[in-house]
Parts: C-alpha cells; structure tokens; sequence
C-alpha cells in the first residue's frame, strides 16, 4: 500500500485528534512524565493510517521547560516530545502539525506548542521518527533508543501512570487554532460532514476550569518544582 505524506484536510486531523484524545489507558493527565510513551503510541497509530509522522522535541536540560496551564496548574519538565504530521490546510498548502492532546484541544502549530511551554526555538527540533536529537543518543526519550519492545513498554507504563493517584481524571488543555477554525466553519454550516466536533472531551477541557472543577479534579502541590521531570 502506498503510504499517505499528509492528512487530507484540517477537518480530517480534528477528527483524528479527537478519536486519540480520549482513548483509554493513554494518561494524558499524568503530568510528570509519558510524553515519550505517548509520542510513540500516537505515531504508530498513525504510521498504521498510512501517515509520513516524524517527532518534535523541546530540550532544555539547564533552565527547563515551565508550562502554566489554562487551570492554573505549574508543570516544569528538561524535555517534551510529540508526534507531527502534515496536514493539508484550508489554503492547500501543507503545515506540520502536532498531535499533544496532554497540552492541546486539536492539532496544534509549531509556535502554539513552543510558546506555551516558553521554549527556545534553539532548544526544539523537527526530526524523522528514529532521528536523535542533537546532542542525545536517544530517539524514544533522549537518553533511549527505539526497540522492538518499546511499544509494549509504553503501553505498559501509560497504564500504571493511568492507575496514578496523581493522574488528572479531567486535564485542562490549551485552545488550538485547529480546532477553532473548524469550529467556526462548523457553525457556519459551510461543511455537510455528519460528523460533529465538540469544544469539550470526555477526559479534557479546554481553557479555563470552574472552581469546582479545579477542587475536584486538581492538585497543585504534586508538581515537583525543579526537578528534572520528564515531559
């Protein structure tokens, strides 16, 4: 079967998005640590849809990565990896775009994805599936390299992280540009697609928390302020 380079339009990748979002045993809300794991579930999903997916990676292993989220909730992490993919946009050029449902309502762009984790554009790379990024022998987490196991240990750790007390059962998420624009489209009526996209998840919000929300679902005092923690 020859391989798709892209996903076909920007409604395809929300759609796609949010069948990986809520899915089960993935601890999106697991905030100290899966990204690696997750990164590599999410890639192979896609690479079994016939996508080109390579990875991006944010590395700042002196002064961290420090994320504030819409719930007002403080993680910092030495490093963060997502998948990303090219998505044919409303204009017909293609963009990269990646898949974080951990941070992100939609597909999210470059800039979206660094500016909310305060990275250096010195310290982020958009690299090939088993590319390393510079500096590191790893291509799974920066200090591991893929292997034939890998798939099942990520699948096996997301699982004990989901089991975590400390694991968000409801996580807030930052609003994308993806998903307003289809929203907005959507509401206009200019598509006859059946298929109905949701501002909120079963498992994310996006923006900002009721109060009650917070109490309910949040714990601030669990991040562990600079340490090096995983992203």
């Amino acid at each position: 079967m020859t391989q798709k380079h892209h996903i076909e339009s920007l409604r395809s990748a929300l759609q796609l998005f949010d069948e990986i979002a809520d899915m089960p045993n993935m601890a999106f809300g697991f905030r100290k640590s899966g990204c690696g794991e997750a990164a590599h579930i999410i890639g192979h999903m896609m690479m079994a849809k016939q996508l080109h997916v390579g990875k991006i990676w944010a590395i700042d292993s002196k002064n961290g990565l420090d994320v504030l989220r819409p719930d007002k909730v403080f993680s910092k992490w030495w490093y963060h990896v997502a998948p990303i993919v090219g998505v044919e946009m409303p204009s017909g050029q293609i963009e990269q775009l990646i898949f974080d449902p951990g941070l992100f309502d939609g597909p999210a762009e470059i800039h979206e994805w660094v500016k909310v984790m305060h990275a250096q554009n010195a310290h982020v790379e958009t690299l090939r599936w088993r590319q390393s990024p510079k500096g590191y022998k790893g291509n799974y987490t920066p200090d591991e390299r893929i292997t034939a196991a890998t798939i099942f240990n990520a699948r096996a750790q997301l699982r004990e992280f989901e089991n975590d007390k400390e694991t968000q059962k409801l996580r807030a998420v930052f609003k994308s540009n993806a998903r307003k624009a289809v929203m907005a489209e959507q509401n206009r009526g200019t598509n006859d697609n059946d298929f109905v996209f949701k501002r909120h998840g079963e498992t994310w919000r996006a923006g900002n928390f009721r109060k009650n929300d917070v109490q309910k679902y949040l714990v601030a005092k669990d991040m562990l302020f600079g340490h090096r923690t995983l992203g």
